[in-house]
């Protein structure tokens, strides 16, 4: 499934068209590009990083004081971690239907560079 995208001053598409003919009549004779394409849905858990997020932790908790490491674990602990909080924030995200949508739009047709077309005076 997908979608086609127009862009009329040269910056990102994300105006949104029925069709590629439907795209082209948007650029209204100015000329501008036009792509096919999806935006990617996203799992809020595989964007999770066990290791920084212990980190940023201990950034925040050394702020008050100290600088030994307070989440001493070895790696099969923090992979531990990483599965079960994945686990639950996939539950969470099923939960409530929740979608993330990605700004990046994943291109299958283009994007096309059209010509403005000449006007008669």
């Amino acid at each position: 499934m997908g979608i086609w995208y127009y862009s009329t001053d040269g910056g990102e598409m994300y105006n949104q068209a029925e069709s590629r003919e439907d795209a082209e009549k948007c650029l209204d004779g100015r000329g501008g590009r036009i792509g096919f394409g999806s935006q990617p849905e996203v799992k809020l858990s595989d964007q999770f990083d066990v290791g920084y997020m212990l980190e940023g932790i201990e950034d925040n908790l050394f702020d008050i004081g100290g600088d030994d490491p307070i989440f001493d674990c070895t790696k099969e602990q923090q992979k531990d971690l990483e599965v079960r909080l994945k686990k639950a924030a996939d539950e969470w995200q099923s939960a409530h239907s929740l979608r993330f949508i990605q700004w990046t739009i994943n291109f299958t047709d283009g994007p096309h560079q059209i010509a403005a077309t000449p006007t008669v005076a």
